[in-house]
């Protein structure tokens, strides 16, 4: 996401958070919270941002330890809450995903009381913020 939003960037300067993001992370993978930040505050400079989250449901789910593989939909939805609790105007975000009860579970943690929802038997529509 982070990177989607540089490309499209058309501020006069980047955010302190970016470049120091960019500074300390060049050879490795920032940390999830240093990223967000970075990305706050790109929103926060921008007229409207839309996070466009589709196929939720398709994101990997490993509940096996022995995988070692990350809870990719879990970080997902923890992003998106992030996201969504910064209670930013101009931001706005969209989930969709097939209706499957572990997603639908991690998202109703938060979704009820930060949005709308709309849904039928086989899918999800989530507007976080609008």
């Amino acid at each position: 996401m982070l990177s989607q939003l540089l490309q499209k960037w058309k501020g006069n300067k980047l955010p302190d958070a970016v470049h120091k993001l960019n500074k300390d992370y060049q050879h490795t993978t920032a940390p999830t919270e240093q990223t967000l930040s970075a990305i706050r505050s790109l929103v926060i400079d921008s007229s409207h941002i839309f996070v466009i989250c589709d196929a939720l449901d398709e994101c990997p789910n490993v509940e096996d330890e022995s995988q070692r593989l990350c809870n990719e939909r879990e970080e997902v939805c923890n992003a998106l809450k992030v996201l969504s609790d910064w209670g930013l105007p101009n931001l706005h975000i969209l989930v969709s995903l097939v209706w499957i009860f572990q997603v639908f579970h991690t998202l109703l943690l938060f979704v009820a009381s930060l949005g709308r929802f709309t849904y039928d038997s086989t899918a999800l529509l989530v507007i976080l913020r609008d």
